[in-house]
This record gives structure tokens, sequence and C-alpha cells, in this order.
């Protein structure tokens, strides 16, 4: 192994750490590094007084933390991590608007990222034959929502249950099962447990052993909370959704509400407006056909995984590599 030697390095982030690993690695071989930014770092760390406000009280500990160390600890990873990206030799995102983003600070030295960036989306979803039968016709007394996904802070699914909360008050049924796990998930079942029979939560399942929630969805929840950052993501979830054809609900601003309003996959309300999201499920039950779907965006996932993820890959690696 000692006579290995790289022709390019890439680092995935959000492992913070790898980034700056990435960056030695190409300092010790003396060859060029690519950063993967897998999501809207380092805006994220802005984030960083809200991380908690879906799981409930922070611990002493925490408090503690957060009194000083927190904030070095943040600002350190800040520089580092800005330091990293600004000397690598190119960026892959996974989406165009956080790309647009980049190239605009590039303007500015003070916040200058890598000039040399490329957008691949998490277009690769475990390969199923699934797909999504039409409910054209279909009356429905209820409404079955999968949430399928990490229970996390970027989510703040509590929205959601608020949603689920407003439904049953006005007499619409709405049941919501979150198969996954995260650091809410313990914080919104305790949120639950005064609506019984409404919310249920499964473990997580291998996303290619989905398709028996699928089949029992009415629709699927793409959910997002409002951090300005999170409008430059898209959960690849979404791909996945588009690939099978099952309506999606997106709780999301940004590009995430465009691909999926753009491509007729889905409905979109803004993040934290519970009603709106209580009054757009209202509506499927009143209006099943509001749940079909077309093709387009299926269609769309596989070109992109198909022909341009593939060729633009190619040419940027030609690209850095040989620059």
């Amino acid at each position: 192994m000692s006579s290995y030697t790289p022709d390019l390095i890439i680092g995935t982030v959000p492992a913070l750490p790898t980034a700056v690993v990435t960056a030695f690695a190409s300092m010790r071989f003396k060859k060029p590094y690519v950063i993967d930014l897998r999501d809207a770092w380092p805006d994220l760390l802005r984030e960083s007084s809200r991380w908690n406000k879906s799981t409930g009280k922070a611990s002493i500990r925490e408090k503690v933390f957060s009194m000083g160390p927190l904030q070095v600890m943040k600002a350190l990873t800040g520089v580092a991590l800005r330091g990293v990206l600004k000397y690598a030799s190119g960026l892959i995102v996974t989406s165009a608007a956080l790309e647009r983003e980049l190239q605009q600070r590039h303007a500015d030295p003070k916040d200058s990222y890598c000039q040399c960036s490329v957008v691949i989306r998490n277009v690769f979803p475990p390969l199923t034959r699934m797909k999504v039968s039409p409910t054209s016709g279909r009356p429905l007394n209820s409404l079955n929502v999968l949430y399928a996904g990490t229970i996390g802070r970027a989510q703040n699914l509590e929205n959601a249950i608020n949603a689920v909360r407003i439904a049953l008050s006005q007499g619409v049924c709405i049941r919501l099962r979150f198969v996954g796990a995260g650091a809410a998930k313990a914080e919104l079942r305790k949120l639950a447990r005064d609506i019984p029979g409404s919310i249920e939560f499964v473990y997580r399942h291998p996303a290619d052993e989905l398709d028996s929630h699928y089949s029992w969805a009415d629709t699927a929840l793409v959910h997002l909370t409002d951090w300005p950052a999170l409008n430059k993501a898209v959960p690849s979830k979404t791909y996945e959704l588009m690939s099978i054809g099952l309506h999606i609900t997106a709780v999301a601003d940004g590009e995430t509400a465009k691909i999926v309003d753009g491509l007729d996959a889905g409905h979109v309300v803004r993040p934290e407006s519970p009603r709106e999201l209580a009054a757009l499920w209202e509506s499927f039950v009143k209006k099943p056909d509001l749940l079909n779907v077309g093709d387009a965006g299926a269609q769309w996932v596989k070109q992109e995984r198909e022909v341009i993820v593939p060729k633009t890959l190619h040419d940027f690696i030609s690209k850095v590599t040989q620059s």
C-alpha cells in the first residue's frame, strides 16, 4: 500500500472532519481534491441555535456547552470548512440553488469558494418495481400519510403532528405513519400520545423494503423546517417517491418545492404552517383525484440518473484531473 498514489481525492461532507482530512491527503499525495457537499454546509452551522427545536428541552450538558464552547467550535469549524472549500479543485453539490450561491460568493474574497462546481443530484434510489396505482374514482373516508426517512432536527415533524390534530378537530380522519429513526423521534412520540390511533411509529426499514408502506400510503410526506439553508437542499427521498409515482406532500420552500410543483409530482405547502397542511390533506379526502400524478417526475429522475448524471460527473472529473 505504500506505493499507492491516487489521481484524485474526494471527501464527502457532512462528515465535517472528512473535509479537513481530504485536504491533508491532497497535500500528502500532491494530488487535487474535490469536496462532495451533501448539504448546504457551512450555512447549516448558522442554524445551530435552532438545532434542538424539535428534540425537546436541551440537557444541562447542552446548556453549559452552549455558553461558550459551542460558539468557539462552530467558529473554528466554519473557518476550517470555508478554507477547505476555497482551495478545493472542485465541488460537487446536490442542488442548482446551492451551486448558484457558491458562484455568487466567489466574488467576495472573504467568503469565496472554489469556482469549479457541478450539480450531481441524489437520483439513485433503491431499485424497485413498485408503481403506485391511480386513486381515480376511489372514495376516501380517511387519508393515509407516510413519512419514511430521517426523523431529525432539519425536519421538525412536530408541524405534521399539529396538522393531524387540526384536521381531526375539523372531522377529517388522517392516519400518519412514521418509518425511520432520528434525534426527534422520542419527542414526537410524546406529542402524539393525545391522539392515539391516528399516528404510528414503525422501526426503521431498509429503503428497498418499503413497498408495503408505499402501497398503504395515499400520499408521502417530504418535510423540511424553515431554515434558509434548507431552501438549497433536496431530500433524496423526493426522487425516490417520484420514481414510483407516489403523490408527494411537500412541506418545503426553495428547490424542493420547485421540483415537486414543476414536475406535477404532488402539492406544496410552506414549512411551519400546520393549518395549511391540514387544509391540503382535507382537500385530498374530498377530491381524491388530486392525488393522481403523471409520469413526468419518474421520467425526469430516469433521465437524470441514466443520462445526465453519468455524463456530467465524467466531464467534471476529467476537467479537475487535467487542470
